[in-house]
């Protein structure tokens, strides 16, 4: 499979009080992002009867927009280390919500490379859209060092596609909606001033307009710890 992603991002950030000159406080942060994807993925088809030898090649393109921002309640400051990771280190509390949009479309073709006189033929085209939407909140109490994090986003996607057949059979149209809910939630101790462990729990539902249904638990254990290589971090 060959693929070739481009991808342009956008951060930005509020300097709310500046206040020495190698430590800023902050309220919140922005962050909008464009990735354009480009796919070609070639497979086998060896369920052909007789077998063909064919490969089938599916080109798809996509293009998504998504938009976030973190309202950090209790202030943040990156005097503790560098800014990308001033949340965990400052034991930042945040709010965050997130957006994104994406819409694409895809081609599947059936070539032979044995049959110099096979002719490429398409197979199917699709069209796709999605939709996805995320809250996540994290509360830090700084001097004990707990903290407990949630998360809920929900995730749409839309499908139509066209497959063709070979004359008399007529093209066939169909369409599916999938959408999934995921929520998650968490606690954790700060053991250490850069190190911190943590326990979550997520839940995914997902669900097919053909009537499929998939139902996911996860319990997740995690440990993170930052140090510094150098105290020149600004």
């Amino acid at each position: 499979m060959d693929s070739v992603l481009f991808r342009a991002t956008l951060a930005t950030s509020l300097v709310a009080l500046a206040t020495t000159a190698t430590a800023d406080e902050f309220d919140y942060e922005i962050r909008v992002g464009y990735a354009a994807t480009d796919t070609t993925q070639e497979l086998g088809l060896f369920n052909t009867i007789p077998p063909s030898g064919g490969v089938l090649v599916i080109d798809s393109d996509s293009d998504t927009l998504a938009v976030s921002g973190s309202w950090f309640y209790d202030g943040l400051s990156d005097a503790n280390g560098p800014r990308t990771r001033a949340q965990f280190l400052d034991r930042a509390s945040a709010l965050t919500a997130s957006l994104s949009f994406g819409e694409g479309d895809s081609t599947s073709v059936e070539v032979r490379p044995g049959d110099p006189l096979f002719q490429p033929q398409l197979v199917s085209t699709a069209d796709f859209s999605n939709d996805e939407f995320g809250v996540a909140v994290r509360h830090v109490w700084r001097d004990p060092g707990f903290f407990v994090h949630g998360s809920i986003n929900r995730l749409e996607i839309e499908t139509q596609g066209t497959s063709l057949f070979a004359a008399p059979i007529p093209a066939s149209t169909s369409s599916f909606d999938t959408a999934s809910t995921t929520y998650s939630f968490g606690v954790g101790y700060y053991f250490a001033k850069n190190t911190a462990a943590s326990l979550t729990y997520t839940r995914s539902d997902a669900d097919v307009d053909f009537g499929a249904a998939i139902d996911a638990d996860t319990w997740t254990l995690g440990v993170t710890h930052v140090a510094a290589l150098s105290t020149d971090w600004h």
